[in-house]
């Protein structure tokens, strides 16, 4: 799939890696240990999970409830804790906040949301009615975050079939375009010291 390699699927540490298989999340070890499965739930299914920056916690969406919602977990197993109670649409791709206490994901209908993981608090912060074809393509995934976690980057189809990059600022809840809708931008990534925005 092609937004494997934006998910935050190894630790920071480089000893642990999750993943999702059959429904259910699994933490893999780098090491001679075995995997463990820490959903472990078979009448349920769990999606796209992501290890926090620390490697202490995964986040997953499940739809025990009946809908998709937003959970997290102790990387080393535990109890889940629910982040969403409300969420009506099918969901995309995870992506924490390098300092840990945001999660970004989009969904869709075309929005991007991020959630406060503390004070389960929802935001959104955008969304879009275009299509990029005539294919029924509804993933929006091409969203990352600035490393001191103070701005989201992410791009949208336009009337013109194009995408644009944007810049949402999680201080003052404002967008501004990054790019034009002229040429077709895509995957917006920050340097480490987030003073450059690279782009397709």
């Amino acid at each position: 799939e092609s937004t494997t390699t934006a998910w935050k699927l190894i630790g920071d540490d480089g000893k642990t890696v999750v993943l999702e298989a059959r429904g259910d999340v699994f933490r893999v070890p780098t090491g001679p240990e075995t995997a463990e499965d820490l959903s472990g739930t078979p009448g349920t299914r769990e999606t796209y999970p992501a290890l926090s920056p620390d490697g202490k916690t995964v986040a997953f969406f499940s739809d025990r409830t009946g809908e998709y919602q937003l959970y997290t977990q102790p990387a080393a197993g535990g109890e889940w804790t629910p982040i969403t109670a409300d969420l009506d649409r099918t969901v995309y791709r995870l992506a924490w906040s390098p300092d840990g206490k945001k999660i970004l994901f989009g969904n869709k209908d075309y929005s991007i949301f991020y959630v406060d993981v503390a004070a389960k608090k929802l935001v959104k912060i955008d969304s879009s009615n275009q299509m990029k074809n005539d294919e029924f393509i509804w993933e929006i995934a091409d969203y990352t975050w600035s490393p001191d976690s103070k701005w989201i980057a992410y791009s949208f189809v336009q009337a013109n079939r194009n995408s644009q990059i944007f810049l949402y600022s999680i201080e003052t809840g404002k967008k501004d375009a990054a790019t034009s809708d002229f040429y077709a931008t895509l995957y917006p990534a920050f340097d480490a010291d987030g003073a450059y925005l690279y782009y397709v």
